[in-house]
């Protein structure tokens, strides 16, 4: 879900509210924040996230099979974004999706069906709905406990300034958590930031994204021989060969002889030359096919092409 639909979308909710229905901002809990907000909303992330952990790992013991892995897909894609970008993501998703259900659709259908339970419930149903088009319905069951506990806590505190600090801490917690992760293993490993994150998109195969990280690695440090040698990997995989080879060749002159980098190396002359013989030999079998006669010898097939055609068969 991109930020400009989430913004269009909380656009219409406020001018539906303020302009056609005449209610303020606090009929649906947008009200005035207070510091108070702050340590509930740290508080709920703490609560929600323990909760949602034991669930996931009682669902993934109790079904392997179909637990496991566990909208994996689409958690890479989400990592793959840049930091600023996936954090704006987050955040607006934190905001949205709280003023939406937990705050306008609850408090609307409290109203319209006088029943506090169906409402909530109702709201539940339609919160988890939400996230299997583009999640599926295995992560809506994982989302089941912290969903009740946001519904619940906003029941609690009629204000949804905590709700959307630990909804927006809870979507980017496995955008800092990559982030702490990567960093410490840079400061620890000796490895850098960049090159971390390149191996990363390399595992996901996001070539591209990795050329890109390999490259402001090199920046940072021109001439390392392990960077100048992993970067032909993605390159090889995205038809980049000319590039792959001259970076083998700049890391053989760091390290002369190295038997990885000369197999990489030949790895790049070989595998265009042998795309391209492998297509002539396609092509000019095919033409072959297509210019020679089909004749037969004593009802047999010939072997001989274009000579079988003279021959007759003995009296």
């Amino acid at each position: 879900m991109s930020v400009i639909e989430e913004g269009s979308r909380l656009a219409l909710i406020f001018g539906l509210v303020l302009y056609i229905e005449g209610r303020p901002l606090a009929s649906f809990g947008l009200i005035k924040p207070s510091l108070s907000d702050v340590g509930l909303g740290l508080a709920l992330f703490s609560g929600s996230g323990v909760v949602t952990g034991i669930f996931a790992i009682c669902m993934r013991l109790l079904f392997p099979q179909s637990m496991t892995n566990v909208a994996h897909e689409q958690l890479m894609r989400f990592l793959m974004l840049p930091v600023p970008s996936a954090v704006a993501i987050a955040v607006a998703a934190g905001f949205a999706e709280e003023i939406e259900e937990r705050g306008f659709v609850l408090d609307r259908l409290r109203t319209a069906t006088g029943s506090t339970a169906l409402a909530a419930t109702a709201t539940l149903a339609l919160a988890l709905a939400a996230h299997i088009p583009f999640s599926g319905w295995r992560y809506a069951v994982v989302l089941g406990p912290s969903q009740l506990i946001l519904i619940l806590f906003y029941l609690w505190r009629k204000s949804l300034w905590p709700n959307i600090i630990a909804h927006t801490m809870i979507d980017c917690t496995s955008v800092l958590s990559r982030i702490a992760l990567l960093a410490a293993a840079s400061l620890l490993g000796g490895m850098n930031y960049h090159q971390l994150l390149g191996d990363f998109r390399c595992r996901f195969r996001d070539y591209t994204g990795a050329i890109s990280e390999y490259s402001q690695a090199l920046a940072a440090a021109p001439g390392d021989a392990h960077l100048l040698s992993s970067r032909p990997h993605a390159e090889i995989m995205k038809h980049r060969y000319a590039q792959a080879i001259a970076d083998l060749d700049l890391a053989l002159q760091k390290k002369p002889g190295n038997p990885d980098y000369t197999i990489q190396k030949a790895m790049a002359f070989t595998t265009p030359g042998t795309t391209r013989k492998a297509n002539a030999r396609r092509i000019r079998r095919s033409q072959l096919l297509r210019a020679t006669p089909i004749c037969t010898v004593n009802g047999r097939l010939s072997k001989d092409g274009w000579t079988s055609r003279t021959r007759r068969s003995p009296i």
